[in-house]
């Protein structure tokens, strides 16, 4: 029994890269023009109540983008902190610390314009920034 276990584990480790690498054209990881965009949050270093499904996702996100880098993919996993958005309106979190819509996507056209490095990992929320891991490309 533990050693089923043990290979569905690491089936489901090893499931997200393998689909990249299938779905993905034979010449992405070598393309310099190519790179993945991955959008997880803040979330991901976190725990919520109410929230758990939420943050694990956000943190398989980030873990996925991480696993990718290693193997050769161009990756960039950016973190946004709270966005205002319709969903959040219904939530009841005090946060003095929303974002606008604008100020959320920035980042995110940074990264599509290629001024972050690979295999970044940012994390922003309103007025805070940082790099995880990475910088902003010598571009």
């Amino acid at each position: 029994m533990a050693l089923g276990l043990f290979k569905r584990l690491l089936g489901a480790q090893e499931a997200p890269k393998k689909t990249v690498e299938k779905k993905a054209p034979k010449n992405v990881q070598k393309n310099k023009n190519t790179k993945i965009i991955n959008v997880a949050s803040t979330a991901a270093y976190n725990s919520y109540s109410d929230w758990t499904s939420y943050c694990a996702a956000k943190a398989g996100v980030i873990k996925i983008s991480e696993g990718l880098s290693k193997s050769n993919f161009s990756v960039v996993t950016l973190c946004p902190g709270a966005i205002e958005t319709k969903l959040r309106n219904t939530l009841n979190i005090n946060n003095p610390n929303i974002m606008s819509i604008e100020e959320g996507i920035a980042p995110i056209y940074d990264a599509v314009n290629g001024k972050f490095r690979d295999s970044t990992i940012y994390q922003y929320r309103k007025n805070e920034d940082k790099f995880i891991n990475g910088a902003y490309s010598d571009c």
